[in-house]
């Protein structure tokens, strides 16, 4: 179905984020939700570790991925790598 791989990161700036490493849902399953849950679930994830940052990276064709991510994250710094 799908898979959400975070990571906790400490760097020198005072609060720890989380980062989404990989989110990746079966190309037969897209569009059914799975994606929405696996963020929900970063999400409570996050928090549960008194986390209130998540970042990812996407590459910056990826419009679908991008529209996605807004839709779908509250609490996300979005950032784009070009190609």
């Amino acid at each position: 179905m799908g898979l959400v791989h975070l990571q906790v990161r400490y760097t020198l700036m005072p609060d720890p984020y989380v980062e989404i490493v990989a989110l990746v849902t079966r190309k037969g399953m897209r569009g059914q939700g799975i994606g929405t849950i696996l963020l929900a679930v970063a999400e409570k994830w996050a928090l549960h570790f008194n986390i209130y940052q998540i970042r990812l990276y996407s590459n910056a064709i990826r419009e679908n991925a991008h529209q996605f991510y807004y839709k779908n994250i509250k609490m996300v710094i979005r950032r784009a790598k070009t190609q």
